[in-house]
């Protein structure tokens, strides 16, 4: 017997414990996979898979300047004693020397004001100080939210002191926590939504069940697929809710689709095993050749070369597909085992013979008022999608930075005082390498000319220079006065690369590249926008 959408069908349906309980056996496995395994899957971190400017610098850096690791700003402050006090030292010192009880082999090092006497890290007020806490660089930036949090409770915060964090780390536990509980109660409300709308379309509580059961199903197969593909490369940590939303749509949309066609054929008087056969080769095979559809659109999202795009794209695929299998198997054996009671629970009056045209008289007027003046509709639709894709060319694309999370994250709170007190993206500066001679009167010339134009820049803080130890590259880091991942932050890199580059650095012996956080956000969008069209 050939391979076929009724084939399937029928063999699911008549062998429907069997079918049932290896569907449950995978879950069940995605399950435990998923818990397990899931965690460590999952990261806040977007990386290229090609070379723009921005990670040619930072792979320059880390050859001249080693690994940076991992930055997170301890913000101590006291309202009514100033950095001079004994007691403001001490607290402060109390900080440094946990940091390194705690760290361990994991510490690069733990500054303060009293060890480098650097202003930048001191408030104009004096009442605040910064203690830059750097970590070794770590796969997986959750590794260290222990030791940030153990040290930003069992810092200075009683009294007249309070101690803040901010960093990656910290960001990136606040946007985890946000989206999993943002991920729990837009599920938990689509849910509802959808069985509401289900019970309402099909009159009876058991049929508007089945399609959600399907999504369901499908997204914990996903989910653990997610998990152990995971372990060979990782995904970001937005595929969770791409999994949840898609699963969702297709997964209720296909199931509505093959129930649909099933009790339409036992209103015409089929036999149920002919009718879940009959709804196989028909509406599951328009389901199959669906989802094979958007598996198809969905592989051009991995042309893009970002693992942001490429985990969205994979966590679809894997959902679909799993979407797909289920309503071709899982739902034929439910049907077989429910039969009509799968009209069980009617809700409101009874409703006309399905696949009658009393049935549907909404749609069956459409039709034929579309089939009556096709081209005529054809124009109005074209004309419709044309119109609604005009929005592409004014879309207004960003990361959602620090500045977007609640009043009420720790992020939130620490940027806030950054901003006030400081500079907001002291943590994350716009770094300007230049690989050459840095020790030739021309080059050290040309970074002066390159800081006085910085200096001129209401965007930019302070500068500063690093000198590699070859004296073969210079680091020129400057931070900006917002949020680095704000549209005026990003719009700061173009006029660095195109105007104070050149300008500054004409005719010199060096190369200058571009790079930190607010430099790959640029060349992120630069990239989106390159290759969303094709």
């Amino acid at each position: 017997m050939s391979l076929t959408t009724e084939s399937l069908a029928r063999a699911s349906s008549r062998r429907p414990w069997l079918t049932l309980g290896i569907w449950v056996l995978i879950i069940v496995a995605a399950g435990i996979t998923s818990s397990r395994l899931l965690a460590g899957a999952l990261t806040t971190d977007v990386a290229f898979t090609n070379q723009p400017e921005a990670k040619r610098a930072a792979d320059l850096v880390e050859a001249r300047f080693g690994n940076p690791g991992v930055t997170e700003l301890f913000i101590i402050n006291s309202p009514s004693l100033t950095i001079e006090d004994p007691r403001f030292k001490a607290e402060v010192r109390a900080l440094q020397a946990e940091a390194q009880e705690l760290a361990g082999d994991d510490l690069k090092r733990a500054l303060t004001f009293y060890d480098t006497k650097d202003p930048s890290m001191v408030s104009p007020d004096r009442h605040t100080t910064l203690v830059p806490v750097v970590f070794k660089e770590a796969e997986v930036l959750a590794d260290y939210l222990p030791e940030v949090r153990e040290l930003a409770q069992s810092g200075p915060s009683a009294g007249d002191f309070r101690t803040r964090s901010f960093g990656a780390i910290t960001i990136e536990d606040d946007f985890s926590t946000i989206a999993e509980e943002d991920l729990a109660t837009g599920e938990s409300f689509g849910i509802i939504v959808a069985l509401i709308v289900l019970v309402i379309v099909f009159g009876a509580v058991v049929a508007g069940i089945l399609p959600i059961a399907i999504a369901i199903g499908a997204i914990a197969v996903a989910t653990g697929v997610t998990a152990l593909v995971g372990q060979l490369t990782d995904f970001s940590f937005f595929v969770t809710n791409m999994i949840s939303m898609m699963g969702l749509a297709v997964g209720i949309d296909y199931s509505l689709f093959i129930v649909s066609r099933y009790r339409e054929e036992r209103q015409r008087g089929r036999h149920k095993q002919d009718a879940i056969a009959a709804a196989g080769a028909t509406a599951s095979r328009a389901v199959f050749f669906s989802g094979m559809t958007v598996v198809l659109a969905l592989v051009g999202m991995l042309i893009l070369p970002t693992t942001i795009f490429r985990s969205l794209a994979a966590g679809a695929i894997f959902v679909v597909v799993a979407a797909v299998v289920a309503s071709l198997t899982l739902l034929p054996a439910l049907l077989g085992l429910l039969g009509d009671r799968v009209n069980s629970l009617r809700i409101l009056r009874r409703k006309p013979a399905a696949g009658t045209e009393e049935s549907h008289l909404f749609w069956d007027r459409i039709t034929h008022a579309v089939m009556r003046r096709p081209v005529a509709s054809l124009l109005v639709a074209a004309g419709l999608l044309i119109a609604a894709s005009v929005s592409y060319f004014d879309m207004d694309t960003g990361f959602s930075g620090v500045s977007t999370l609640p009043d009420e994250t720790r992020s939130k709170q620490a940027f806030e005082v950054l901003a006030t007190e400081f500079t907001g993206g002291l943590n994350s500066p716009v770094e300007t390498v230049v690989d050459g001679d840095v020790g030739a009167p021309e080059v050290r010339a040309a970074i002066e000319r390159f800081q006085g134009l910085l200096a001129d820049d209401p965007m930019f803080g302070p500068s500063r220079v690093q000198v590699s130890e070859g004296g073969d590259a210079a680091l020129i880091s400057a931070p900006l006065t917002a949020d680095p991942s704000s549209d005026a932050a990003t719009a700061t890199i173009e006029r660095v690369r195109e105007s104070y580059v050149p300008t500054a650095f004409e005719g010199v012996g060096a190369d200058v590249l571009v790079g930190g956080e607010t430099a790959f956000s640029k060349d992120f969008f630069d990239l989106a926008e390159r290759y969303t069209p094709i």
